[in-house]
């Protein structure tokens, strides 16, 4: 049993050295490959660049940085998003850095080889910071390129449709302005060891830069290394400042709400006695502005700050709630004189009981009086109607009192709300649309 373990163990180790000696023979003749080799093809060229290539170490080992050069083709820009506050965009990220072992000196050009390729050699390790999602674009092939020059410069280019997060301050909005940022930065290699930096002349450039909700009014390229407890990281981004484009907000929002609030004014016009006509056009205002007030609210993100078009809606809604309390004064101040006169009878029903008997029996003497001199009935219901209308037209003059009143309500109101709405749009456009003159032409906003 003991001679089979020894003759197992000699096996063993006879096959681990004729292993070691063919590695070695290998190395061999890769090193007598490259020096023989006559690389008459580019197969060949390549074959004996990557002999003994190692992947797996950075270009410049222990000596100065890799610097990898960027720049960008910005094919589309997405939908941007309030809500989820992100944006998509397709882009084409071309990045160039130098390899000095992929030197060569058989072609005085550029050499185009497979992407496949791209796996035995070393790469930066770049990442997007504020990514949401990402994909490569594989159809009908591989939307990648790579290109190696003789110097060994390697240029390596790639097809991506990014999801970004862009946080927004919605605080002036529609009327705002928002900066969505691509940011770039190296994973793994400290500023030691990799910088990406921008092409310096014209890095990106836009292709189809229309956009259904804003105007890109300006592309910004900046440096953002960034510190963090494992070291100092390159980074590099692309900032696009848009300007939103208020034509949809006018349409859908301003012009509709400006003309709820000049219908309710129509309440204005209309007679005291109409009460059922400017009671309907009071609510139905009232209802219809806090829909449409509703429904601006419900694209949008939940924030705790007040928005411009917050602002807009609750003064309009005010405007027209006004308008409504303004007519319940009115119909209430044009019925006072009922229950003046009311309150008047039965006070003086209370306090003059007594005087009301003296005037009686006095009509009754003067009654028998006029009977015995022959004045008869008559003159006693000439007194009976004097009284009458007396009481009539006094009653007649504290209702004109107070109707006057109320119509005069009416009539201030006719001028003072549409003023009032004129100062405040004034107001308005004026302080939200000087973010527009410093930033962009208000022209564009449409």
């Amino acid at each position: 049993m003991g001679l089979n373990h020894g003759a197992a163990f000699t096996l063993f180790s006879c096959l681990l050295f004729h292993l070691g000696r063919m590695g070695h023979c290998e190395e061999k003749n890769c090193a007598v490959d490259i020096s023989k080799r006559k690389q008459d093809t580019p197969s060949d060229l390549l074959d004996s660049m990557l002999c003994d290539y190692d992947h797996r170490i950075r270009p410049n080992f222990e000596g100065e940085p890799v610097i990898v050069t960027c720049e960008m083709f910005v094919k589309s820009i997405g939908s941007i998003e309030e809500r989820t506050m992100d944006y998509s965009v397709n882009i084409f990220l071309r990045q160039k850095w130098n390899d000095p072992r992929l030197a060569f000196t058989k072609y005085n050009h550029t050499i185009a080889v497979d992407v496949s390729l791209l796996k035995q050699l070393w790469q930066p390790d770049l990442f997007f910071v504020n990514e949401k999602s990402a994909k490569f674009h594989s159809v009908t092939v591989d939307n990648k390129f790579l290109r190696i020059s003789p110097n060994g410069d390697i240029l390596y280019s790639s097809r991506l449709t990014l999801q970004l997060a862009c946080e927004m301050n919605l605080e002036k909005f529609p009327l705002d302005y928002q900066r969505c940022d691509i940011q770039m930065e190296s994973y793994g290699f400290t500023t030691e060891n990799l910088i990406l930096q921008w092409k310096e002349d014209n890095p990106v450039q836009l292709g189809n830069s229309e956009l259904s909700k804003f105007n890109i009014i300006g592309v910004d390229t900046i440096d953002c290394p960034q510190n963090y407890t494992t070291g100092t990281y390159t980074c590099i981004a692309v900032q696009f400042h848009l300007q939103r484009k208020i034509g949809y907000y006018l349409i859908q929002l301003y012009i509709p709400s400006i003309l709820i609030v000049i219908i309710s004014w129509i309440s204005f016009w209309i007679t005291m006695e109409s009460a059922p006509a400017r009671t309907a056009l009071g609510i139905t205002t009232v209802l219809t502005m806090t829909t449409q007030s509703t429904s601006s609210r419900a694209s949008m993100p939940e924030v705790s700050y007040i928005r411009s078009i917050d602002i807009w809606m609750a003064v309009c809604q005010m405007f027209v709630f006004a308008a409504l309390l303004e007519f319940a004064a009115v119909n209430f101040l044009g019925r006072q004189d009922k229950h003046l006169l009311r309150s008047l009878k039965i006070r003086r029903n209370k306090t003059n009981a007594k005087a009301d008997e003296a005037e009686t029996q006095a009509a009754e003497k003067y009654k028998k009086l006029a009977g015995q001199y022959g004045m008869g009935s008559a003159s006693s219901k000439v007194l009976e109607n004097d009284h009458a209308k007396a009481a009539k037209n006094k009653k007649k003059d504290i209702a004109a009192v107070f109707l006057s009143r109320a119509k005069w309500i009416d009539m201030i109101s006719r001028f003072a709300f549409p003023i009032a709405f004129l100062v405040f749009n004034v107001l308005y456009w004026g302080t939200y649309l000087a973010t527009f003159d410093e930033r962009g032409s208000p022209g564009d906003m449409l």
